[in-house]
């Protein structure tokens, strides 16, 4: 998450024009038979909410894939900005 965000400040150039986190989706790369996606995919949700707070309360969607190159975990995640 802490890499989203910081490519989100690179284009935008400053993260409090975020008005609110719409979405947040994660990719979880793990066996058939591991059944705890959605817990590593708290930590992302549980800092956007740390650092928006309401507005930083998300719809959310968790899959389980395999990823290219041997990542763990990808992210993906739509945002609202202030103009």
């Amino acid at each position: 998450m802490l890499d989203l965000l910081a490519t989100i400040k690179a284009d935008i150039g400053d993260l409090d024009k975020i008005v609110s986190i719409l979405k947040l989706q994660g990719v979880v790369n793990s066996d058939i038979n591991f059944a705890l996606q959605p817990v590593v995919i708290d930590g992302a949700s549980e800092l956007l909410i740390a650092l928006y707070g309401e507005t930083g309360k998300h719809a959310r969607t968790i899959t389980t894939t395999q990823l290219a190159g041997q990542f763990s975990v990808q992210l993906d995640m739509v945002v609202e900005l202030r103009e």
